[in-house]
């Protein structure tokens, strides 16, 4: 999508003013805008403001779950008294090309803008408002100019990790190169970092843009995590459940002998009673397990077990590299249901027992889980057609 650079300097935006829920923003906004064409404020507003330019400017979340969301003009008269101020500062942003303002046209924008723009591009989320430039063009329609806040990435910010997927196999054969020479084990850690940082929540790794799953998690519905679109596929929310057992299982029990993150208190927060990784589920478990699990305690149990991966592996030295799994702990696996005696999970036990430690990084702790989670790229962009 074609884009613009415009810096400006502050300004203030008067308006009312709603709480948008980050998850419904894409029902909650335009409901909001409905509602203020029916309550006389869009109309108050051009009769208040500087020629024909209404904005919806969000405010930066405070948390993951809302936002304050304004829809206002810049003003030549004096505000009414049932009308808020937010002052927006000096800018940098990239103006994308209007559309027609309809949800349906700008709801596109914003996925690209969040889902490729940023995490793929020069430019990161500046942490200031964004806002949506809407301008009349007859009487009952807008156009929509979306104004987004821009710093350029420095560094390693743009070069960290790979911007696309398709630059991950380059760097997995990187680090299956160096994970087998000593001398270079110090980067060979970093860079399995690196890689381990583009499968969680950015905030694992404290990164400063989105990784490959906020841009998954970002914009999805509680229905999107749980829909299967074909009979060839699975739910998003399985593809996260499965990665994230696997890699609880395997970097706590075969890598470091200590305890798994999965307990009953972390069953109880999940709404779940499954403790194996799901291999062997059939559709109807699938679904079953992915309308049982509560979405915001996966994402928190998965960030427990990404934060304690990542301590497991800065805790590593060369010599651990060709250690053997201990067969005690695939035992453990086994007691503590890890797998299951269905033929299409106790495989496991096997595959992960012929590996030493190097092995594990590289297959499940890495390579395993960007296959998942490219799949669940595309059960989001299915789910996206079909809305």
């Amino acid at each position: 999508m074609n884009f613009k650079l415009i810096e400006r300097e502050k300004f203030t935006v008067t308006g009312k003013t709603t709480t948008i829920r980050c998850k419904d923003s894409h029902i909650m906004i335009p409901e909001f805008w409905e509602e203020c064409k029916k309550d006389g404020t869009i109309e108050a507003l051009h009769r208040l403001s500087e020629g024909n330019i209404i904005m919806g400017v969000g405010e930066v979340p405070d948390n993951d779950d809302c936002f304050k969301y304004m829809i206002g003009a810049e003003m030549k008269q004096v505000k009414k008294s049932s009308m808020e101020s937010m002052t927006i500062p000096k800018s940098t942003w990239a103006v994308f090309e209007p559309v027609i303002s309809e949800p349906q046209n700008v709801i596109p924008i914003w996925n690209y803008i969040f889902n490729d723009f940023f995490p793929n591009g020069k430019y990161k989320f500046a942490h200031t408002p964004d806002l949506e430039v809407n301008k009349k063009i007859d009487e009952d329609r807008y156009t929509c100019e979306i104004w987004v806040p821009v710093i350029e990435k420095q560094g390693n910010e743009y070069n960290n990790f790979p911007a696309k997927i398709s630059d991950w196999n380059p760097k997995q054969a990187q680090l299956r190169t160096l994970i087998s020479k000593p001398d270079r084990f110090d980067d060979a850690m970093q860079l399995c970092l690196d890689l381990h940082s583009v499968l969680h929540c950015s905030e694992v790794s404290s990164m400063s843009f989105p990784s490959y799953l906020d841009r998954i998690w970002n914009g999805m519905t509680a229905n999107a995590f749980i829909t299967m679109p074909t009979s060839k596929d699975v739910t998003i929310a399985w593809n996260i459940w499965h990665i994230t057992r696997i890699e609880d299982i395997t970097t706590n029990i075969l890598i470091a002998d200590s305890e798994q993150v999965l307990n009953n208190d972390w069953l109880g927060k999940l709404n779940v009673s499954v403790t194996d990784t799901g291999n062997a589920m059939n559709d109807d478990e699938i679904l079953s397990l992915s309308h049982s699990l509560n979405m915001d305690a996966l994402k928190n149990y998965r960030n427990a077990v990404g934060t304690k991966t990542r301590a497991v592996i800065k805790n590593l030295n060369p010599n651990d590299m060709k250690r053997k799994v201990n067969p005690e702990s695939i035992e453990r696996i086994k007691n503590e249901g890890g797998v299951t005696d269905h033929s299409e999970s106790i495989w496991l036990l096997d595959f992960w027992g012929r590996k030493d430690i190097a092995g594990i990084i590289l297959m499940p702790i890495t390579r395993h889980q960007i296959i998942h989670l490219s799949d669940s790229m595309k059960i989001k962009n299915k789910i996206l057609k079909l809305q």
